[in-house]
């Protein structure tokens, strides 16, 4: 296997829009990691996710992790 170099790929769009699907393709090639923000969220919040004042607060703190986590690659 030749050594390549990392590739990040961020995804955003509308709901139904093939997010998912896409996400599920590339994380099925060698060597990918998948972050996804909804299974995050509901194994933090389970119990809550479903009320959507809840679910707006959680998913504005996302990105407050992420870029933390993230910062300085």
């Amino acid at each position: 296997m030749s050594p390549t170099s990392p590739v990040l790929h961020l995804l955003y769009g509308k709901s139904a829009a093939g997010k998912s699907a896409l996400t599920a393709e590339l994380g099925g090639q060698d060597g990918t990691i998948v972050i996804a923000e909804d299974t995050w969220l509901n194994a933090l919040y389970a119990d809550q996710i479903g009320m959507t004042p809840v679910f707006l607060r959680r998913t504005s703190q996302v990105p407050t992790i992420t870029g933390a986590m993230f910062r300085g690659w």
